[in-house]
């Protein structure tokens, strides 16, 4: 939240609402699958922790300098 400054209320707010909106889609999805089963939440649990794995691998950390 440094780099941003002033915004920072707002920024935290957005990045808030954007992974609350994208967990609640992806629960949604997963339990549409739902049989009363637990290999449904399972296997959604590892298909978004693969995703997941794979975004931090592809995408590089952003590091602002401390100047």
């Amino acid at each position: 939240m440094e780099p941003l400054g002033q915004i920072a209320g707002v920024a935290s707010g957005v990045i808030s609402s954007i992974s609350w909106l994208s967990g609640a889609l992806l629960g949604m999805i997963i339990g549409q699958y739902f049989d009363g089963s637990l290999v449904p939440v399972t296997l959604g649990l590892t298909i978004v922790c693969a995703l997941t794995l794979a975004v931090l691998r592809v995408v590089p950390a952003y590091s602002a300098p401390l100047d």
